[in-house]
């Protein structure tokens, strides 16, 4: 496969961006033949009938979903893709106990959340306590109560560090204990990134879908604003994803785990790679590989 991307290549990824916003915000709107002819012209592709337009990507195809786990009042739908970043993680943070066996569950995605938290803190590492020299973009209020005195024996000064309030005043330490819900709260304070599905969907659904069928709202606590998803309204989602091209598949193991009810780390990965395989398969059914044979042509 050719790794070539000059400016006309650029450009034409641009251009197919902008015609699945099209296809995204717009369907639902205006009649769907006219969406389809419209991407023809423009990409020169001939577009099915049914089922996705040629500007879809692979790993944009698949959405996992279930009902709340917790009372069934709601409805989760998430891409296949943000599954694959966050179940790990989620499940992580469930059984890990300490934040070094979190990270090293969790790999990647669990030590950036580490990072984060450290990032933000007055002092993000220990060198920068004992130094007196705190971060400059935390805030600096009672600075000098949280700062190291030097000139102490550093057995004392690695103990005075570790009374510190996490995160506000320092990163987490490795056999610190680690809990998944204080991931959900660090969240809504902005501080590091985790996927909160309440929150998520309303940035990761298809436009018209949150048009149709999602609704938001907020807390008594101001907290939000956050996705709600009728169970009523199952089968005319269910639908308008299938009328996108989208395929929808329930599965409980896969959003249980962001409440901590899924803790089988082997078996998540497992379920989330056979959805992979399932999204190659589409994508293999409906042409996608073709682009690449033209590339392996091309480079011969």
């Amino acid at each position: 496969m050719s790794c070539r991307f000059g400016f006309p290549d650029y450009r034409q990824y641009l251009r197919r961006k902008d015609l699945k916003r099209i296809w995204m915000e717009y369907n639902g709107l205006v009649r769907e033949e006219l969406l389809r002819e419209l991407i023809g012209e423009v990409t020169g592709e001939p577009q099915p009938d049914r089922g996705p337009v040629t500007v879809m990507d692979d790993d944009e195809l698949i959405y996992l979903y279930d009902f709340d786990p917790l009372n069934g009042d709601k409805l989760f739908f998430m891409p296949l893709c943000e599954a694959e970043e966050w179940a790990p993680v989620a499940a992580a943070a469930e059984i890990a106990g300490t934040w070094a066996r979190f990270v090293e569950l969790g790999g990647d995605r669990a030590s950036s959340i580490r990072e984060s938290l450290a990032e933000h803190a007055r002092y993000p590492d220990f060198e920068s306590f004992r130094d007196g020299d705190p971060n400059d973009l935390a805030d600096s209020d009672d600075a000098d109560q949280a700062r190291g005195d030097p000139v102490l024996p550093e057995a004392e000064l690695c103990a005075a560090y570790a009374e510190l309030d996490c995160p506000r005043d320092r990163g987490p330490l490795d056999d610190e204990p680690m809990d998944r819900c204080e991931l959900i709260n660090w969240e809504e304070d902005r501080i590091l990134e985790f996927s909160y599905l309440s929150r998520a969907m309303l940035s990761n659904l298809p436009a018209c879908i949150l048009r149709d069928f999602v609704g938001s709202y907020c807390t008594d606590f101001d907290d939000g604003p956050y996705a709600e998803i009728k169970p009523e309204d199952h089968d005319a989602i269910l639908a308008a994803f299938a009328r996108l091209g989208f395929t929808v598949i329930r599965d409980d193991m896969v959003i249980r785990a962001f409440w901590g009810l899924e803790t089988d780390l082997d078996a998540i990965r497992r379920r989330l790679d056979s959805y992979r395989e399932v999204g190659r398969l589409l994508w293999e059914v409906g042409g996608g590989d073709e682009d690449e044979d033209d590339d392996e042509d091309d480079d011969d």
